[in-house]
């Protein structure tokens, strides 16, 4: 049985590592500047709250070629799952009132349920089967933290990096057979991400923010377990590389303590 390899194509790994030492500076710089001095009067007081909590829940897409590379009536099944549903949790404790570290871990979860096209080692001709995928994308780990208030309204950017696990499964049923099968894919690899929160006090210590995010990742070993529960780990190359970069836009809620 094939099994679904996902074409990427992703920015060289060197300047998504460039981009995010230059954020990291940029959050550092600056939470230290002294926003009392640059607006005068109109600044708020600085926040003496030492830890913030935010979760989020929002709508994600990944940003890689989502394409199946070997079959064109695949593309539409595969799209479906190039948009999913995003959710973030967010704890942080700020060293200074404006900048501080915390740990940053989302998933990003899509389906797609439609006719697929399949071929086996036995039978090479073309099969279609009414299959289910489903991916589902993990993120953890550490973010530097910057945050300005003014009034009512905050901004909270972070920049973090860790790394990004990736389990798809697909299953589809056989009725000539009677029965149901289904393949895996498991992965992990190095990431790097930002979001940034917009947010507006509704209570004390309680905001609601909108938040965009980018988050990047490049799998280029995988493991593959076939329908008869045989593994199998490939190295992936060029565009049989497997892209988790990845967009997403949430609405949340953050608690400052």
């Amino acid at each position: 049985m094939n099994f679904p390899i996902i074409a990427s194509k992703s920015k060289d790994m060197k300047i998504i590592a460039g981009l995010a030492f230059f954020l990291s500076m940029s959050s550092i710089s600056f939470g230290q500047l002294d926003y009392a001095k640059i607006l005068g009067d109109t600044a708020s007081k600085p926040n003496d709250k030492k830890f913030n909590i935010a979760l989020q829940v929002g709508a994600g897409t990944r940003t890689g070629v989502f394409l199946e590379r070997e079959r064109e009536n695949n593309r539409d099944f595969n799209r479906r799952l190039n948009y999913g549903f995003h959710l973030e949790f967010q704890p942080t404790y700020f060293i200074k009132s404006n900048w501080g570290v915390g740990l940053v871990a989302n998933m990003y979860c899509a389906q797609s349920t439609g006719n697929y096209e399949m071929t086996n080692d036995q039978n090479p001709d073309i099969v279609i089967r009414k299959s289910t995928q489903t991916d589902a994308i993990l993120f953890v780990g550490p973010a530097l933290v910057g945050r300005y208030e003014y009034e009512k309204f905050r901004l909270q950017y972070s920049v973090a990096g860790g790394v990004q696990a990736y389990g798809s499964e697909m299953k589809w049923d056989e009725p000539s057979a009677g029965k149901s099968y289904k393949t895996q894919v498991m992965a992990a690899t190095w990431s790097v991400g930002a979001n940034l929160h917009i947010g507006y006090q509704v209570m004390e210590g309680l905001h609601v923010f909108l938040s965009p995010a980018y988050y990047f990742g490049l799998v280029n070993r995988a493991e593959f377990k076939a329908v008869n529960d045989e593994k199998m780990t490939r190295n992936l190359k060029g565009e049989d590389r497997i892209d988790l970069s990845r967009f997403s836009l949430g609405l949340g809620a953050s608690y400052s303590f």
